[in-house]
């Protein structure tokens, strides 16, 4: 008869079965292997989906400018779109956002997707653009955005370095 290779090996010690530590180190440089060829992937892909969910969104930020403008004659701060206008404007929907989802924080800034999105000020220190940028350079993106609402554009730039500390 054929002899059967048995994959667990009966121990000494009353008749129970184990792997050995060699059949142990075998199955982590496999499951390490397999990992390492399928990690890289899927991290381009979730970089790929940061980059095109900046540019969507500098797309609605776009979009709600060009509302605001409409209605008041200025662009809004980057803060006034994500959070209730205030309440004395005369408009049917003056206490919703307009862009709810952006987490709006201070100083013109807010975060949604890997991106952080900062506020830029033209020479009259009103709002004039948005520039939108990995909140970890590499890991959550790779490109820089920048919105010029004047303009209607939206260009991919080099990184200007470092946003200011406020």
């Amino acid at each position: 008869m054929a002899r059967v290779l048995r994959l667990v090996r009966p121990s000494h010690r009353g008749g129970r079965s184990a792997f050995t530590l060699l059949e142990l180190v075998a199955l982590l440089l496999i499951l390490g292997a397999v990992s390492a060829l399928w990690l890289p992937g899927r991290y381009e892909h979730r970089l790929a989906a940061n980059e095109h969910g900046a540019e969507e969104v500098l797309r609605m930020i776009q979009s709600a400018q060009a509302c605001w403008l409409a209605e008041r004659g200025r662009y809004a701060a980057l803060g006034m779109l994500a959070n209730a206008p205030d309440a004395d404007l005369p408009r049917v929907n003056q206490r919703e956002a307009l862009l709810p989802f952006l987490k709006a924080g201070s100083h013109g800034r807010a975060l949604y997707g890997g991106y952080e999105f900062s506020e830029r000020r033209n020479d009259l220190g009103h709002p004039g653009g948005v520039l939108a940028r990995p909140s970890q350079m590499g890991y959550s993106g790779r490109r820089v955005f920048l919105l010029e609402y004047a303009q209607g554009s939206l260009v991919e730039i080099e990184d200007p370095g470092p946003p200011p500390l406020y």
